[in-house]
């Protein structure tokens, strides 16, 4: 026996008229991480972030992922990637930025900046997942963001009061706010009567060299 029924689209008690069921087919974002091996990067060295959607997409413009980096928050720009399912954005650290672990702003950090970033026809979705949340940036990676260069806070000697000439050794020792490596192979001729002096000491050379070797004599 065969029973006979007549659905209707519409309705109270058709599907449509109970329940608010959306079939969305547009590009969506699945995941977020770097190709840049986990570390610590300073001012001017880059950092390549991919962001996967789940079908090919094919990009205009220059969209923007912006990055949560301390005071100043960067936007990144696309780079590559139009054409597949993967965009690679380039992030350059500037003066300033710090982060304890790399992560974008929200999850409405990606933005077509006037461009477009489309798959299938339609325009995709750009939610991100949530910063630190499975698929995140943060999640897939351990990037440590210290754009803030090391200071000098003070400068002193172990070396004991007194008269000195020509010839003699003095003991320079200067503190830093953070702990610092000092590059031997970086050569200055107006920094070589400071070096004589600091050969033995661990400095952070790029700035000792550009706030107290200026001047050759200054000790």
């Amino acid at each position: 026996n065969f029973i006979g029924f007549t659905a209707r689209p519409t309705g109270s008690n058709s599907l449509s008229g109970s329940k608010n069921i959306v079939i969305d087919t547009s590009p969506m974002i699945t995941n977020v991480t770097s190709s840049t091996s986990n570390g610590t990067y300073n001012e001017n060295k880059n950092i390549s972030i991919q962001v996967t959607f789940d079908q090919t997409v094919t990009v205009t413009g220059t969209p923007q992922l912006e990055l949560e980096t301390g005071s100043t928050d960067q936007k990144v720009d696309y780079s590559s990637g139009s054409g597949s399912d993967e965009l690679t954005f380039t992030y350059t650290v500037q003066e300033g930025d710090e982060s304890a672990d790399l992560d974008y702003k929200s999850v409405g950090s990606l933005t077509l900046n006037d461009g477009t970033i489309e798959g299938g026809g339609q325009d995709a979705n750009l939610i991100l997942p949530s910063p630190g949340a499975s698929g995140s940036l943060g999640a897939n990676k351990a990037l440590v963001i210290d754009g803030v260069a090391p200071t000098i806070v003070s400068i002193t000697s172990n070396t004991a009061n007194g008269t000195y000439g020509i010839g003699d050794a003095i003991s320079i020792i200067l503190n830093f706010s953070e702990a610092v490596d000092y590059d031997n192979s970086v050569g200055n001729t107006e920094c070589h009567q400071c070096h004589q002096f600091l050969h033995n000491i661990s400095c952070y050379w790029t700035i000792f060299r550009a706030k107290y070797c200026k001047y050759p004599g200054y000790f």
